[in-house]
């Protein structure tokens, strides 16, 4: 019995040696994934970062092309940009204050006008339809009697 009891214990502790060593690797394996795992994050955080960064550049791009398009097609059509307007503005308040300094000696300051009252409108009835005439009826003809 003896035998067999050696071969069990030299059984039992290669079972614990291969499962020690089983441990070991699933332990290095673990470690090994968890540091892959977080690379491909990183990786994965880089990437989604550049996509975001380049949509935004390609964004700014396609909208800068739509308002280089709108304002040529508005300069085609002639309206007035607001440079042309700052510049209108500009223009009209160095008039007016040229125009002040006369205005003030030469002349009286006007009386405001006075408001026009407003009239209210009145609804027009609508006249009731002439009834038509009832058409003239014949006499029926009467046959001839033979």
């Amino acid at each position: 019995m003896s035998s067999q009891t050696d071969t069990l214990r030299k059984l039992l502790k290669a079972t614990e040696k291969s499962t020690a060593a089983a441990q070991k690797l699933a332990a290095e394996f673990m470690t090994k994934g968890k540091e892959q795992a977080g690379e491909f994050m990183n990786k994965s955080k880089e990437q989604a970062g550049e996509f975001v960064t380049k949509s935004k550049e390609q964004a700014d791009h396609v909208r800068g092309l739509i308002e280089t398009e709108v304002e040529r097609q508005l300069a085609r059509v002639g309206f007035a940009t607001q440079a042309d307007i700052a510049k209108l503005e500009a223009r009209v308040d160095a008039l007016t204050s040229k125009a002040a300094p006369k205005a003030t000696t030469t002349s009286a300051p006007k009386p405001a006008a006075k408001p026009v009252a407003q009239v209210a409108a009145k609804p027009v009835a609508k006249k009731p339809a002439a009834p038509k005439p009832a058409a003239a009826r014949k006499p029926a003809a009467k046959k001839a009697v033979k």
